[in-house]
């Protein structure tokens, strides 16, 4: 019993700091996008928040080499710096609010 007694006091005292950290520290903004990120820090617990933060620095990476719009999807081709010969198609339909993705990222995340 006193295992499970310290396990729980464990899980308290991380959800209380977390509680503490999301309504009382805000975070420093060091990268493009800052409004992204300061309204993602105000929704987001900060574990998330460190998450979406690591993607948006991620994405700094990417730049978009060709868009085409149809009548009802537009089609991003993407290159990241440094690896030129890879591309990745990004697939956005706006009606349904859909993203495909040849990577697979968006239907597995």
């Amino acid at each position: 019993m006193q295992n499970i007694d310290r396990a729980l006091e464990c899980i308290r005292h991380n959800e209380t700091f977390n509680d503490y950290h999301c309504g009382n520290i805000t975070s420093v903004y060091s990268t493009h996008l800052t409004s992204l990120k300061k309204h993602a820090a105000t929704i987001y617990t900060r574990n998330v928040f460190f998450l979406v933060r690591d993607e948006i620095k991620e994405e700094a990476s990417f730049s978009i080499c060709n868009c085409v719009q149809d009548v009802d999807r537009y089609t991003y081709t993407l290159k990241r710096f440094g690896f030129e010969n890879l591309t990745w198609t990004t697939c956005f339909i706006p009606s349904t609010n859909q993203i495909q993705c040849s990577c697979k990222l968006f239907e597995t995340s």
